[in-house]
This record gives C-alpha cells, structure tokens and sequence, in this order.
C-alpha cells in the first residue's frame, strides 16, 4: 500500500473510530437499545467489556450483559443527556485505543441529580472493515449530585422511551 493510500486509510479509521463515539452518546440520547448493542464487538469475534469507575463501579461483559447495563444505570432518569468533548485517538492496524473527555448530566425523581465530568479510557477494533468498541472504561473525574434549575422538556413525545 502506498504512503498516500496508507494515510487515507488511517484518515478514514480515525474517523470512523469518532463516528463510534458519536453514536455511542447519541444511542444514550435518548436511549436505542438496539443501536447501543450494534457499537460493540460481536460476541463471536470477542467479549466486549464496559466499566465504570468509583463511585458507581460496575462493569458487563458481552453485548447482552452491556445492554443491560446500560438500561439499568438510565433507569431512575426523567432526563440524561451525554455530551463528547474532545478526544484522541491512536491507531495500530485492526486495533486503536482512544481517550474521550466526557459530561453528563441527569434529572431524576425526588429531587435526584447528577452531574458530572470523566474519561472514557477506550479499546477499539475492526472486525470485517467495522470499528467496533471492544472496551470502555469510565474514570469519574468530578461528580455533583446537588440540585441545578431547569425542566425536563422532551422535544418529541417518548423523547426518553426506550427502543
């Protein structure tokens, strides 16, 4: 392959690498289930991991087990929102890692609240010309749980029902 096409491929995967990220958070907003479960390594090639740190350390398994997981930390919620910061991202072949700063933000009942700041700490690879997320880990960075103004105001109805 030549340096000129060498270049473009990595341009390529990094961009791909940043689209998976992207839709990571936008299957969180409002929750897609099903688009969630497509982001991660397919349990045939390997066993995808996702964790998060303290002080709510939990952590999955496959991609059944991360659905799950991921329908159970936005649960309590009336409103999650996560928003991507900037990131990077190193590639090697098949397999990447990348860094992403992170916030989210979420409004439960009884006056629940949760704001906070992270990094996902990330293992990629590519199974098949895809990029997939092969691991995640969420390193808390700055928690509040405080309470902050404003309205839940869905845009769309079921903004925050689950597919």
């Amino acid at each position: 392959m030549s340096t000129s096409t060498q270049q473009l491929q990595r341009l390529a995967d990094e961009l791909e690498i940043r689209s998976l990220v992207a839709r990571f958070a936008n299957a969180c907003n409002p929750p897609n289930l099903e688009a969630f479960g497509k982001l991660w390594v397919p349990d045939t090639h390997q066993k995808g991991e996702w964790s998060l740190s303290e002080p709510f350390t939990t952590s999955a398994t496959g991609v059944d087990d991360i659905v799950t997981l991921l329908d159970k930390l936005l649960q309590p919620w009336d409103f999650f929102v996560q928003l991507v910061h900037s990131g990077v991202v190193d590639i090697d072949g098949d397999e990447a890692t990348g860094r992403f700063i992170m916030h989210e933000v979420a409004k439960g009942p009884n006056e629940t609240y949760y704001n906070n700041f992270a990094i996902y700490e990330d293992k990629y690879c590519k199974v098949d010309g895809k990029w997939f997320f092969a691991k995640r880990h969420y390193n808390y960075m700055f928690l509040d749980s405080g309470p902050f103004g404003g309205n839940v105001c869905p845009p769309i109805e079921g903004w925050f029902s689950r597919k």
